[in-house]
This record gives structure tokens, sequence and C-alpha cells, in this order.
């Protein structure tokens, strides 16, 4: 409410739609067991006392019937509004009734809330209390919705991302199916029939990985020593038993001749002595002859030297290993186009002859397009000896064969 220059006159009202008036109509429901409440209700101390005025929405109330709340005793409420309240902001004067008296003072809501804070009276904790409840009450609830809000935008988050991630993959596989297609038949409509095949396909993400090349040629080397043969293991020998079968039957402190003891032992030191050590720096007859260093070799690299050899590691499971090196990640076909195209690199491409028919039968030969007179695998799991153009065209090419029949029957029915 605001003072203005001429007292505003003021009617009581019933009905409000203020918090200020709910309050304290629930005290008094709150009190109207106690005790000692009823005691001052005989006295005319009681929240029905405290009657609004003016706009229901923004009601005030008489200072005289709020104080009795604070301290009955109080005789110069005009001098406490002074002291401790604000005009205009918790309290002005307005006239209540016709008559020619003083305009009393009354209180804003501000001025209310301020005022039962003040008091210690019974009265004026039963309504602080409420108060402090109510405000509890708010925030949990407020906490709540925060939090509900919180989760539903996370969700709504969540889904965003899901749906990006998704376009992200879809996109790459588009680029990986453009990368692989391969254009195996002559037919005008083929392009867009294989490329759409491809595309309803669900893949699964491959990597590919450079291996240190020392690594592969140490693995060569101990599986496969100088002589061609397997290594043969040997027994550990214990140094204990070894040392009592030496000086067996000899007294060390004896002054004979200790010739023969001497040469046990140097015979001894020279068998230990005799243990081949491979130089694993030199390129094995079966690896790779031309060392490489990953580290410095990228993307670019490979495909200038697309008939290089190079260690690739293929596997559905991403490596952390320091002698691998990620070099770029493939979508194949599950796991049927992996074995095709593992298949495709370590023992050469299959082509069907469709023009040499053997007698009385109409299935096509297969013929071997390359023989392949090096080994591929490597003594290291996943670990094929390949160049990267074979790594790549196996992609494709094994694509192509796994899809060959269906893509010969769309063809065909399109044509008709």
């Amino acid at each position: 409410m605001v003072l203005s220059e001429e007292v505003p006159f003021l009617k009581p009202i019933e009905n409000t739609t203020d918090i200020t008036t709910e309050i304290i109509h629930r005290c008094e429901q709150i009190l109207c067991d106690d005790v000692d409440y009823n005691k001052l209700k005989e006295d005319g101390y009681n929240f029905t006392t405290v009657i609004p005025y003016g706009n229901p929405e923004d009601p005030c109330f008489q200072a005289n019937q709020v104080f009795k709340f604070i301290n009955p005793n109080e005789q110069n409420i005009h001098r406490r509004l002074g002291k401790y309240f604000t005009e205009g902001r918790h309290y002005f004067k307005a006239k209540i009734t016709n008559d020619k008296r003083d305009p009393p003072n009354m209180l804003t809501r501000k001025g209310l809330m301020k005022a039962m804070y003040m008091g210690k009276t019974k009265l004026a904790e039963t309504f602080q209390d409420y108060v402090f409840t109510l405000l509890d009450g708010l925030w949990k609830r407020y906490k709540e919705v925060v939090v509900s809000e919180m989760k539903a935008v996370e969700k709504q988050l969540e889904e965003e991302r899901g749906k990006r991630r998704e376009a992200e993959i879809i996109n790459k596989q588009n680029i990986f199916l453009r990368e692989a297609y391969c254009n195996d038949f002559s037919s005008n409509e083929s392009n867009e029939t294989e490329l759409a095949i491809m595309r309803r396909q669900y893949l699964t993400t491959y990597y590919v990985y450079l291996v240190d090349w020392q690594y592969v040629n140490a693995k060569y080397w101990k599986k496969f020593p100088s002589d061609g043969k397997e290594p043969v293991r040997q027994p550990r020998k214990k140094t204990a038993e070894v040392k009592e079968t030496v000086y067996e039957g000899i007294d060390l402190n004896s002054d004979s001749d200790d010739s023969d003891a001497s040469t046990m032992e140097k015979s001894l030191k020279d068998k230990r002595s005799k243990k081949s050590k491979l130089d694993v720096t030199q390129p094995h007859k079966n690896g790779i002859q031309e060392p490489y260093e990953m580290n410095y070799i990228n993307m670019r690299d490979l495909e200038n030297g697309e008939n290089e050899e190079y260690y690739f590691y293929i596997s559905a499971k991403e490596c952390t290993k320091e002698y691998f090196k990620l070099i770029m990640p493939i979508q194949l076909d599950k796991t049927k186009h992996y074995t095709e195209m593992i298949n495709y690199i370590v023992n050469g491409e299959k082509i069907v002859d469709r023009t040499a028919y053997p007698i009385n039968s109409y299935e096509p030969t297969e013929l071997a397009n390359t023989d392949f007179d090096d080994i591929v695998s490597t003594p290291v799991s996943k670990v094929y000896k390949t160049t990267y153009d074979i790594l790549t065209s196996a992609r494709s090419r094994s694509y192509i064969a796994m899809n060959r029949e269906l893509l010969i029957g769309m063809n065909n029915n399109k044509r008709r």
C-alpha cells in the first residue's frame, strides 16, 4: 500500500486471496485446542480479531489489533512503529470509520509479517512456526520441481544426443559404404541398387591398427629361430643341485690336486655361456624385410604407398597397447563380412567364371584369382602382413561377394 497526501478510506473485507490472511486462519485452527490460547481468547486476544481491510489481493491490517500478539502490554504503538518500521512500506494512516477521530495506523502485508516475527508471545510464535513450515514445504516442493525439470531436460538432451549419434553413425556408414562401393555389374541401375542394399544393413565398427614392425619381427624370431625349427623349452636348472653334483666326493680343504674339479666347473660355465641369443633387430625371412617406424606413418603415407607391405591388426574391440597405432575404423556387415574379408586378405579373391560350365552341371565354377606364395598370417593373433590396397579392397570385394546372388536377382527383376 502506498501513502498518499489524502488519507484513504478503507472498508473491511470478508474474503481475501492473500497468503497472510490464510496464515492467520491456519494459526487459529492450530491453536483451537490449546489451553493457554483458549484463556487468551477470553481476554480478546485471538486471531479472529485481526480484520483485513482494503483490496482482497493486497489487504492491510489495523496495527493495534496486530500488536496484541506481539506485546499485549504495549502502550505507545505509534512510537514503536516510528522506531522499527518504515512508513509507506510497513504502515500508513487510513480511515476505517466516518467519524472525525484521527485515522488509525494500518499495517501492510510486509508490516504484518515483520511485526509477527518481532513478537515472543504464544500467538506470535505460532505464526512464525507456521510460516517456517510453509516456506520449508515450498522449498522442498521447489527442489522436487527443479529436480524433475532437470531430469526431464537431461532426458531430452540424452535423446537429442542419441539422435545426433545415430545421425553421425548413419552418415559415417554412408561415407564408408560409398568408399566400399564397387560396380560389379553392367547395368545402369546397379549403382543405385547396390547402394540401397548396403544402406539397409546394420554395420558393425571394426578397427584397423598399424602394428610396430619390431614387435612382430621379434615374435617371428621367437617362434621361428634361424634353423627353422620350433624352439624347445629347456627345463630350468637348479643351482643348488648343480653345485652339489660338481663337488660331490671332493674335499675342498684337502691339498690334493684340484685339476679335475676345476675342469668340471669350467665345462659347466661353458655350457651356460652357450645360450644362443637371437638378433631380433634383423628382418626375419618370413616377415616384412623393410623395417618401418610406426609412429611416423599416417593415412596419407599408406595411400601413397598402397602396395607396400605393413603389419595390420583388425579387431572389433579397441586396443590401447603401445605397439598398436589406430589407422581407421571400418564398417563391416556383422561377423560373416569380417570372416570373408580376412579370408580375402589371407587367400586372395575368389571369382566366379559364369562362362565355363562343366558337363551335366549348372553350377558355376570357382577359380582362384590370385595365389599367394607368402604367408599373410603372423605369429601375433589377428595381425596380418598385407598392403593397404589389399586391405581396403578386401572390405568392398568381400561385401559384393556376400550379396552377389541378391544383387543379381534384384537387377534381373528390375530389368524385366
